[in-house]
This record gives C-alpha cells, structure tokens and sequence, in this order.
C-alpha cells in the first residue's frame, strides 16, 4: 500500500502533506536496520536532526528498546550481559510509558524469561 502511495505522490504532496507516509518510511527504515541486527544509534540521531517533528527523542528511546529486545532474545549473550541489558531495557521503558507498545514489551520480556521486568512493568 505504502508503495503505491510513494509511486503516485509528488514530491510537493509529500512535503506538504505527507507525513503518514514520512513516518511509513522512517519505521520502515528502522525496522530494515533492527532486521539486519545493526545498531539503531546512529539512525536515530541522524532522523532526529533532519526530521524532528517526526522523529522525537521518544521514538528513539522506542527503537532502542526494540533493539535490545532483539538482542537480549540471542543466544550469545552470557546471563549475567543479558541480565543488565534487559534492565537497561525496562529503565528505558520507564521513561517512555505513554509510547511503549506494553503487550509487545512484556510478550518479548517473557520470551527473555525476565518476569521481573513484566511485573514492574
């Protein structure tokens, strides 16, 4: 659907009214660089920069919580590494209540066997 959008849209349309399809692509963006296990950091700073009214600090503090979701969710990780990064993780869900997605988090918290930072959730 959301290319079929960007196929018909001009630029102009795009600037001035497009921003359902700006945040498409910004998730789309973020999501191509947590499927590839690549740090979100630097993207995440660089769309806060260009685009801040579509990319807030919140939205970065999101995308870092689903990176480390997906990290801690690896085998390659000692216990003691995973334990502290799954804190991390539920210290920075803290800061962003109102935009964290609570059933994916504590869905994913679950599959990390850390019923700790469900129940504080």
């Amino acid at each position: 659907e959301m290319r079929m959008s960007l196929k018909t849209t001009l630029f102009r349309d795009l600037i001035l009214s497009g921003s359902d399809t700006c945040i498409g692509l910004i998730n789309a963006l973020i999501h191509r660089y947590l499927d590839d296990a690549a740090s979100t950091d630097a993207i995440s700073e660089k769309l806060r920069q260009v685009c801040p009214s579509l990319y807030r600090n919140e939205d970065a503090l999101c995308t870092k919580v689903n990176e480390q979701l997906l990290k801690a969710r690896t085998n390659t990780m000692s216990r003691m590494d995973k334990e502290r990064l799954l804190q991390q993780t539920l210290e920075t869900c803290k800061q962003i209540p109102a935009r964290i997605n609570l059933a994916h988090v504590c869905q994913q918290l679950s599959a990390c066997q850390y019923f700790g930072g469900v129940v504080e959730l």
